[in-house]
């Protein structure tokens, strides 16, 4: 019951938005619709399987539609949008043939299914890995984090990347899930977009440090495979995407060309000057996600800033950490708690970094990213309560 109650609230926030967009990201979700619905109208060989985002007559004015013609990076004048990968746009299709209607809610059904089916897979992981009591804080801890259950009402790549991360943690958890899940998870992530690649890649070594540190782990040959397959997947999803590129474009150079410019557009390499330049704004932009200029509020909506009982994350785990440090059952664990929140920061902290102006520009739905370091907590907190090892004795 209880993993269910983030799909139900997810639900009931979309259904107060009835046929309104997102209101987290309306500019992605317009050209989401747009792109399929010429999907539905002209197939897919015309514009080689990639989105038209200047379909007429859905949402004129918003999203690429919007902007001045012949000025948006990765759209080319037709309306062919090259960036992302489309498998968002394939998604929403699917969901628009269905469905049969024009009704945004019927096809947030998509989305919130199959985050109400990862969600259920990743509390019984969490469960069987940790016992029932620790399952029950984990997944209560989740619940209490709104961008945990928000993303699944998302039409973008969003909606569907959160939940596929959530089926690779439970997979994760499971133990002795076959490899080739793996690889196929990391296509399927990569053919979503690109801003989950270091989250993909590396929370099987964050898992893994978080269960070792519990005395529960698989070893990190295990992980590391994990890691190469999930890795070799997505490559492969984005190497697809790459020849769909090519052959629109009409060549190998235009489509590298294409990628290679929007990649150093995103990193800030086009905007930012100099060494101490670049490691002053990672430092604000990180410092932004952590802590944000509010870092405790106990009532309003942010959509911006990840929190957890009104606390931004960093705030958060400075909390955890004194109160650690100062029980003396808990003192003990202070070394463990350390390395592993320290890891699971540091993954969903990566691409903020190395991708720093995406980081500032898309504030508004890249906060998700840290769900991944409050989970990684939650779950050795949670798995201290597990009798052995991960246990704590006084």
């Amino acid at each position: 019951m209880l993993c269910c109650l983030p799909t139900a609230l997810a639900f009931w926030q979309a259904s107060g938005w009835g046929d309104a967009l997102s209101a987290v990201d309306a500019y992605s979700e317009a050209n989401a619709i747009r792109g399929a619905r010429n999907f539905v109208e002209h197939g897919f060989a015309a514009t080689h399987g990639l989105p038209n985002v200047f379909y007429p007559g859905l949402y004129d004015g918003q999203g690429f539609a919007g902007e001045p013609m012949g000025q948006i990076p990765g759209v080319t004048p037709e309306g062919v949008y090259t960036h992302y990968p489309p498998g968002p746009e394939y998604l929403l299709t699917v969901a628009m043939m269905l469905t049969g209607s024009a009704t945004v809610l019927l096809w947030r059904l998509l989305p919130l299914t199959i985050g109400l089916f990862a969600t259920l897979f990743l509390g019984f992981a969490v469960r069987r890995r940790i016992g029932r009591l620790g399952g029950w804080i984990a997944m209560a801890a989740c619940l209490a984090v709104p961008s945990f259950y928000d993303s699944q009402t998302y039409l973008h790549y969003d909606g569907y990347a959160q939940a596929l991360l959530l089926v690779e943690i439970a997979a994760i958890l499971c133990g002795g899930t076959p490899a080739f899940v793996f690889a196929v998870l990391g296509f399927l992530q990569g053919w979503l977009s690109f801003d989950y690649a270091f989250l993909v890649v590396l929370t099987p070594l964050a898992v893994e440090l978080c269960l070792t540190r519990l005395g529960t782990g698989d070893g990190y040959r295990s992980a590391f495979l994990r890691a190469f397959l999930v890795g070799g997947g997505f490559c492969a999803a984005h190497g697809l995407h790459l020849l769909q590129v090519c052959l629109h474009l009409g060549s190998l150079s235009a489509g590298l060309g294409d990628i290679l410019g929007a990649a150093a557009h995103r990193s800030g390499a086009l905007q930012i000057h100099g060494v101490v330049e670049y490691l002053l704004t990672v430092n604000a932009v990180v410092a932004s996600y952590l802590i944000g200029t509010e870092p405790l509020r106990l009532s309003g909506d942010d959509m911006t800033l990840f929190r957890f009982a009104g606390l931004s994350l960093g705030p958060w785990c400075l909390l955890v950490t004194a109160t650690i440090a100062c029980v003396p059952s808990l003192r003990p664990r202070l070394k463990d708690w350390l390395l592993v929140s320290a890891a699971g920061i540091a993954v969903s902290c990566v691409w903020y970094v190395t991708m720093v102006n995406h980081a500032i520009v898309h504030h508004h739905f890249l906060y998700r990213h840290m769900f991944v370091g409050f989970f990684i907590g939650v779950l050795f907190l949670a798995g201290l309560t597990r009798p052995g090892p991960g246990s704590v004795r006084s």
